[in-house]
């Protein structure tokens, strides 16, 4: 028979994980609209762990910089305005042939989360690239 006797200090506290709200975001989504469609989506992205604003209409305050925008496309044009060349611009729009403002990327409604999330991912690369 054998045994081992180990004489030492009391086991160490387990690491604590950090809590689920201090993990990283991927990135920063600002919502502009009121449509059910445009809340479920501002609550969808959260959920993927995106820093998400959300604002009813376009303000008088700037856009926000470094973000990805998703509006309504009632509020397409204006918000297509206040922005700057290239910024990533979202568009929930009901129909395929619903014309977005140049450069923007349609999104037909119902949105499809996966649709959604692959969108995001990629323009959060592309403007993750034009960091000066």
């Amino acid at each position: 028979t054998f045994s081992l006797l180990v004489v030492g200090c009391p086991p160490a506290p387990a690491l604590a994980s950090p809590p689920a709200s201090a993990a990283t975001s991927l990135g920063r989504v600002h919502c502009i609209g009121t449509s059910g469609d445009m809340q479920a989506c501002a609550h969808l992205v959260e959920s993927w762990n995106y820093t998400v604003s959300v604002e009813d209409s376009i303000g008088t305050e700037p856009l926000p910089d470094r973000a990805v925008l998703i509006v309504d496309a009632s509020l397409a044009t204006a918000a297509s305005a206040g922005l700057a060349i290239g910024a990533p611009l979202i568009v929930l729009v009901g129909a395929q042939d619903q014309p977005v403002p140049e450069g923007a990327n349609r999104l037909v409604l119902p949105v499809r989360p996966a649709r959604l999330r692959a969108l995001l991912g990629q323009l959060q690369k592309t403007l993750s690239k034009s960091t000066p």
